[in-house]
């Protein structure tokens, strides 16, 4: 092979491997000066970065049922969920609602009425919330240290049920093997 075939092969090769960099610049995913990404609030972070994964249900009957099937387990989970749901009743300091009617959700229907109203407000609050600095944008790593970002996501998100598709096993695969002749 010569040596401008050579070059040119060399050529074609780092402008077609460029263009997938050039593509993911002209799609957005850096900017010029290498900042982290910044969301206006905590759903433009759930829609960028959590979209794939989890479902928000803030607003939805789905919260109602996961608030009384999270109270209902026996396990840790059931503890760091009814902290993290506590922490949003006591955080809207109203007296509509008491941390004794988080207690009572699960046998006392108007009970989990109350704190299911509460919480798909302080949702749909949250969901909106603006970062304190005035003129700022949330970063990832903003959104994290929050501190309502834990509660937010233990109780207004839902994961997603992902199933992966079993791999196809190869039908045209070679026999290896060697018989013994006879």
């Amino acid at each position: 092979m010569s040596t401008q075939a050579i070059a040119g092969a060399a050529a074609s090769a780092a402008i077609l491997g460029g263009g997938g960099t050039l593509a993911a610049y002209a799609a957005g995913a850096f900017n010029q000066k290498n900042e982290p990404e910044k969301y206006e609030d905590f759903q433009a972070y759930l829609n960028a970065k959590l979209n794939e994964s989890h479902t928000y249900i803030g607003g939805e009957n789905g919260l109602k049922d996961k608030i009384k099937t999270n109270l209902e387990a026996t396990n840790a989970k059931k503890d760091s969920y009814k902290e993290e749901l506590r922490k949003i009743v006591i955080r809207t300091n109203e007296t509509d609602v008491q941390t004794t009617d988080l207690d009572n959700a699960t046998t006392n229907d108007g009970s989990l009425s109350k704190v299911f109203e509460k919480a798909k407000t302080w949702c749909e609050a949250t969901k909106i919330k603006k970062y304190a600095e005035k003129d700022e944008k949330w970063t990832k790593a903003t959104i994290e240290s929050d501190p309502d970002w834990k509660p937010f996501e233990t109780v207004c998100l839902e994961k997603k049920n992902i199933t992966v598709a079993p791999v196809a096993q190869n039908q045209n695969t070679v026999n290896t093997s060697q018989g013994t002749g006879t």
